[in-house]
């Protein structure tokens, strides 16, 4: 049976969960809507990569060499290898006044662009909004259940 290597083209099933167990991300529509991190409009299914290629985070990628077709296992990925640690300097403070003149009441775990980029609101006080613009999961381990569907070989 053939092993996956550098270039091959994977579809493969998945369910991303934070060590705390929450899921993040799933293939699977079921588990995303009993989970609630379902989509809508996305298309569920098998996801394609190809390896190698860097079109997935680095620690899931390089944990896929190696494994075959009809193959399942459960991959932990550390913060360094996925989304990064959190980098408290890529948090900033923005006046309040701001997203009134926007028109726009600021609430936690919103997801707002800025001339810095996209960032979600992580704090409110009468006169600040704390904005923090690393990557959601910056900072957390990442457990996959994944299951190698089919190998198309480089």
């Amino acid at each position: 049976m053939a092993h996956i290597k550098t270039g091959d083209s994977v579809r493969l099933t998945y369910t991303g969960r934070l060590a705390s167990g929450q899921v993040f991300d799933t293939s699977d529509e079921q588990t995303a809507q009993t989970n609630g991190v379902f989509v809508e409009g996305r298309r569920y299914g098998p996801l394609a990569v190809q390896v190698g290629t860097g079109t997935i985070i680095q620690g899931l990628d390089r944990n896929l060499l190696g494994m075959e077709e009809g193959e399942a296992k459960e991959i932990t990925v550390a913060p360094e290898d996925a989304y990064g640690t959190k980098d408290p300097g890529l948090t900033a403070v923005l006046p309040r006044e701001l997203f009134q003149q926007h028109s726009i009441e600021p609430a936690i775990g919103m997801v707002i662009q800025t001339n810095e980029g996209q960032g979600h609101v992580t704090s409110i006080s009468p006169e600040a909004v704390e904005v923090d613009y690393n990557h959601p999961l910056a900072g957390e381990t990442l457990i996959f259940a994944v299951k190698v569907e089919s190998i198309e070989p480089a």
